[in-house]
């Protein structure tokens, strides 16, 4: 658990640090120049890159399987390959890295190595790009878990990378490149397809009716499933999935763990970004509002089905950027700051939380690669 605390010290200590020990609340708070920003960046990215690269493959649920099966995709002939990925159920795009990177190394560290690197550095561009409040945006990727997540859930995480690329094509109104990037998602993960109708649904204008509408909605979905009549969802459900490579978690239907600390969580969002941004000029205003409201439907969801879990981070990564935007666009300062504390406390009481029951995924005890150990 030590690592993981003593990078969330990490965060603030060097946004101190790289701006000459005077604290400050964001980037537009002070007059320096961009090798600074820059370099602070760079360097939580490469703290990040080593907790991930460098630990052992104890540390993350799945981390012993990827490992373990690179070996094999990679001594694969090319006819062969996806057959495997069949077997395995991993999508194409994911076997076909598997495969290429073989050829450069087999050793599965080297697989380690470059899913970190790849996923470490996307967010951090993504943050570099976007975000008003870098070190808060670098604390909300490891307190909403998603740091911890990226060690476990590989393909879906090079998903979500591919997917934080997709949200500039949004912005910028370009059709084809966002199609592409989420096509080229899901063939690491068939879950980012759930991002495609957001392209759309971006360009509603916001308005009360809006927001009641989507609210509405999430409501009759949970009272549709939480009701007797949720034998019929089910068939839905099935019906849709049984061809996918998500048919093994259909077991999982109305066991969803929906933590209500978890909803509150996303609902608190919600609610501080439509408060905010009702008369703000912020540019991507309904984009972010269209996010978070899809956050807080499959996190409604997540009470009847883990499924919706899978989902999330697709979402939930906008908050990381949008959160920030939202506080930089008060024009107090002592209201920000209030708005900083309290997100940090609670998403620190949360983090906690994920800690102590972290076995789910394995991420406690944290361990560095051991090269006396024979795994394979």
């Amino acid at each position: 658990m030590g690592i993981y605390i003593f990078t969330l010290f990490l965060v603030l200590f060097m946004w101190i640090i790289f701006n000459r020990i005077t604290f400050t609340l964001g980037k537009h708070d002070i007059n320096r120049n961009l090798h600074q920003y820059s370099s602070y960046v760079m360097c939580m990215g490469i703290w990040l890159f080593f907790v991930a690269a460098f630990r052992n493959y104890t540390v993350g649920a799945d981390t012993y399987v990827y490992m373990r099966r690179y070996t094999i995709f990679a001594a694969l002939k090319w006819n062969e390959l996806f057959k495997m990925a069949d077997r395995y159920m991993f999508e194409y795009g994911y076997a076909i890295i598997n495969k290429l990177l073989g050829y450069i190394n087999k050793n599965p560290r080297f697989l380690l190595w470059m899913v970190a690197l790849f996923v470490i550095f996307i967010f951090s561009y993504y943050i570099y790009r976007e975000s008003k409040i870098p070190w808060l945006s670098f604390y909300m990727f490891i307190t909403l878990g998603m740091f911890g997540e990226s060690l476990c859930l590989w393909r879906q995480y090079i998903a979500v990378a591919f997917v934080l690329l997709a949200y500039d094509a949004i912005k910028n109104n370009k059709l084809f490149i966002f199609v592409t990037m989420i096509l080229l998602a899901s063939t690491f993960h068939t879950s980012a397809l759930v991002v495609l109708p957001m392209f759309w649904i971006s360009k509603i204008k916001f308005n009360k009716l809006y927001v009641c509408l989507i609210l509405g909605f999430s409501v009759v979905v949970f009272g549709i499933f939480m009701s007797p009549t949720f034998r019929l969802s089910e068939s839905i459900i099935h019906f849709l999935a049984q061809h996918t490579t998500y048919v093994r978690y259909l077991n999982r239907l109305n066991t969803g763990s929906g933590a209500l600390g978890f909803t509150l969580i996303y609902f608190s969002f919600l609610f501080l970004i439509i408060i905010k941004l009702n008369n703000s000029d912020i540019e991507e205003r309904n984009m972010y509002i269209a996010f978070a409201m899809a956050s807080a439907v499959l996190t409604l969801t997540t009470f009847i089905t883990g499924i919706s879990e899978r989902m999330l981070p697709y979402f939930a990564s906008m908050f990381i950027v949008s959160i920030p935007e939202v506080i930089m666009s008060e024009a107090k300062r002592k209201i920000r700051m209030q708005y900083v504390l309290a997100i940090c406390i609670v998403l620190m009481i949360y983090y906690l939380g994920i800690i102590c029951r972290a076995d789910a995924y394995q991420l406690i005890p944290y361990q560095l690669w051991d090269n006396r150990a024979r795994i394979f």
